[in-house]
């Protein structure tokens, strides 16, 4: 007997937001089991204010009504690696307010700096995460085990 997987996917819409941040949101469902990836980048060439929280706000507003893990990832030029710096409290207590846990804790640019997240709910387990070098771009590649 022969069963075939198939994965489909879709755009999950979403306005255009004001400070910048550009996202992407697909849903996607594979074998009776169902994700939505989110992938967020905030350009560095854009001061972080009250707008990019907002807008990163309504993004987290809008997936957390999905009943299946949530992926979001991404670029977020945030100096996330500096525990004291106003902007990465702010996102870090903006994420934990909507039950989601960033899971990259090394730096991921060639400057020494962790831009780049990778977040899921509390309950999603994450298995490994593996973070190479920069060799192409100015950021690293990163590796997500994600069991879902």
């Amino acid at each position: 007997m022969f069963y075939a997987s198939f994965i489909s996917a879709r755009e999950v819409p979403l306005p255009v937001y004001k400070s910048g941040l550009e996202v992407l949101a697909v849903y996607i469902h594979a074998a009776r089991r169902n994700a939505l990836n989110v992938v967020l980048y905030r350009p560095g060439s854009e001061s972080v204010n009250n707008v990019f929280f907002d807008d990163l706000a309504d993004v987290l507003e809008r997936t957390s009504t999905y009943s299946c893990p949530v992926v979001v990832l991404g670029d977020i030029n945030i100096h996330l690696d500096t525990a004291d710096d106003p902007d990465t409290v702010k996102f870090l207590s903006l994420i934990h307010s909507y039950g989601l846990v960033q899971h990259v804790s090394s730096p991921t640019h060639k400057a020494g700096h962790l831009l780049d997240v990778f977040l899921t709910r509390f309950d999603c387990p994450v298995n490994a995460v593996l973070i190479e070098p920069p060799t192409l771009s100015d950021h690293s590649f990163i590796t997500v085990t994600v069991d879902l």
